[in-house]
């Protein structure tokens, strides 16, 4: 998805697919040209504390990039597997 090559080795990619695949490249060459103040113009919030902050997420439910509670996510995480 990062290099753009997802189509070469399984055959023609999704639109979503395709899209995820250009959010993720675009935000890798605005860290390239300007660090944290290029990831903010791509959406990408910069850290704050786990309580405040927001991560990204790329290609989740058809979405090519998108802000989400990074608290949210490490209890999804820390919840994975166990079972009660």
């Amino acid at each position: 998805m990062l290099f753009g090559t997802h189509p070469n080795f399984r055959g023609e990619s999704t639109d979503a697919e395709y899209a995820t695949s250009h959010a993720m490249q675009d935000a890798w060459l605005a860290f390239a040209k300007d660090g944290p103040s290029g990831l903010e113009g791509t959406g990408w919030d910069e850290y704050a504390s786990v309580d405040e902050a927001s991560v990204r997420l790329f290609g989740d439910d058809g979405v090519p990039a998108q802000s989400v509670s990074l608290a949210e996510m490490v209890g999804k995480c820390s919840g994975a597997g166990v079972e009660e």
